[in-house]
């Protein structure tokens, strides 16, 4: 194992959960590659160390492109049709 000091890429996550309970949602993120430990960062932010163990993180390289973030999954277009709509 290489020490803390060396940096190293961090692993990407993926997840799934119901947010309110109901909604089926999907998170891109990463994690530290020593203790698994969930990393804040994003396109503003990439810290330099992990908060858990201290493990140096090299971001470089890494894409931020639009599914980096949380997004509804599920059926295509779930929201209603409002021109079709007869009042």
């Amino acid at each position: 194992m290489l020490p803390k000091w060396v940096a190293r890429k961090p692993a990407r996550n993926e997840a799934r959960y119901l947010k309110y309970g109901f909604v089926p949602m999907a998170f891109q993120g990463f994690v530290c590659p020593r203790c698994g430990n969930g990393l804040n960062a994003g396109p503003g932010h990439q810290p330099n160390y992990c908060d858990r163990c201290g493990q140096k993180l090299d971001f470089k390289g890494i894409g931020w492109g639009p599914g980096m973030e949380e997004r509804a999954e599920g059926r295509g277009d779930w929201r209603e049709q409002v021109e079709d709509r007869v009042v």
